[in-house]
């Protein structure tokens, strides 16, 4: 199905906290479970203020909520299970963070984060290191032009990142990572990166791996024609072109495969993310047997 999801934010605030206070929570009540996996939360919300001075209403707001693995079933053995949960935690935080401030917080590099360098849950060192890094840089960023603009400029910044199961199909597991971003400028960014690893290789899932030789052709024939009659005319008059090639980005589920493309990718940024799903009994013929 056709899917947009705009840059201008809304923050989901149930807490207001000062970034620096540090509230990092692995909730249990937003813990999930099915027959093959199980995950649990991480969940931090709040706003950092640019100034103490009661004049500046500006503050960088952020939501960040990563449901990751903490047992998948369907594993052959507890060296493959550890495999696979360490391959989706650190694709979920490279995704969300970016790979190189992902490995200093884990190696306690980032300054001020000495003391979350001592947590031993790898996701909470991460997301929490790389909060509040990014609280402390918008203020050094901000608070000068502030200082020498006053309300001239708008100077607060948004920061929404989610993660979260997406689907299963026989061994295959599929991850998603969201995330939008307003830092200034004209307008924010967003994106959606998918990834999809077999429980019980603990190998990650390449188009190259799933379908035969010769594929891309005939899936390119598929994505277009379903582009066609799934997305609103309002939305498939600006594509860029009516073929619609696979691009690596995709996620499974019990009813089918789904392509997620990005802003540019083949459409303008105005039409925002557009995903393009292909059930099961479409794509069989191309799969290896």
């Amino acid at each position: 199905m056709w899917s947009e999801r705009h840059t201008t934010m809304k923050i989901n605030r149930f807490a207001l906290v000062p970034a620096l206070a540090g509230l990092f929570l692995l909730v249990s009540c937003e813990d999930r479970q099915t027959t093959a996996v199980s995950t649990t939360c991480y969940i931090e919300n709040g706003e950092t203020p640019l100034s103490e001075d009661p004049e500046c209403d500006f503050s960088y707001d952020y939501f960040v909520k990563l449901e990751y693995p903490t047992k998948i079933g369907s594993c052959p053995s507890e060296e493959v299970e550890k495999a696979v949960i360490d391959s989706i935690t650190m694709f979920i935080l490279n995704s969300a963070f970016g790979e190189d401030m992902v490995s200093r917080a884990i190696e306690g590099r980032i300054p001020g984060c000495k003391d979350l360098a001592a947590k031993k849950n790898i996701v909470t060192r991460v997301a929490a290191s790389a909060i509040r890094y990014n609280s402390n840089d918008y203020v050094k960023t901000n608070l000068p032009l502030w200082y020498r603009t006053g309300d001239a400029l708008s100077l607060s910044w948004n920061d929404s990142i989610e993660s979260y199961f997406k689907g299963m199909k026989d061994s295959y597991i599929s991850w998603i990572v969201y995330r939008s971003y307003y830092g200034g400028g004209a307008h924010g960014s967003d994106f959606e990166k998918c990834f999809t690893i077999d429980s019980e290789t603990g190998t990650p899932v390449t188009e190259e791996m799933i379908f035969r030789e010769g594929y891309r052709e005939e899936l390119t024939e598929l994505l277009s024609e379903r582009a066609r009659e799934i997305l609103p005319e309002a939305v498939y008059s600006t594509l860029y072109s009516p073929v619609i090639a696979p691009n690596g980005n995709f996620f499974f589920s019990p009813k089918g495969m789904t392509w997620s493309y990005g802003r540019y990718e083949i459409a303008p940024f105005r039409t925002g993310l557009i995903r393009i799903s292909l059930p099961w009994e479409k794509v069989e013929s191309l799969l290896r047997k």
